[in-house]
């Protein structure tokens, strides 16, 4: 069974959400850990909590 949400699109909004809520957080990260995958990925851990 195919997933309405991809072949139909909805995954493109949902990332363009996510793109931009993440983008207007002035405190996401620094430009020091930036560059690090870890560090992104312990970020966006921790937004969940928000």
């Amino acid at each position: 069974m195919r997933s309405s949400f991809y072949y139909q699109g909805h995954h493109r909004h949902v990332a363009t959400k996510i793109g931009n809520y993440i983008n207007s957080l002035d405190d996401f990260l620094s430009t020091r850990t930036a560059s690090s995958p870890r560090a992104v990925g312990d970020v966006l851990e921790s937004l969940s909590g928000r």
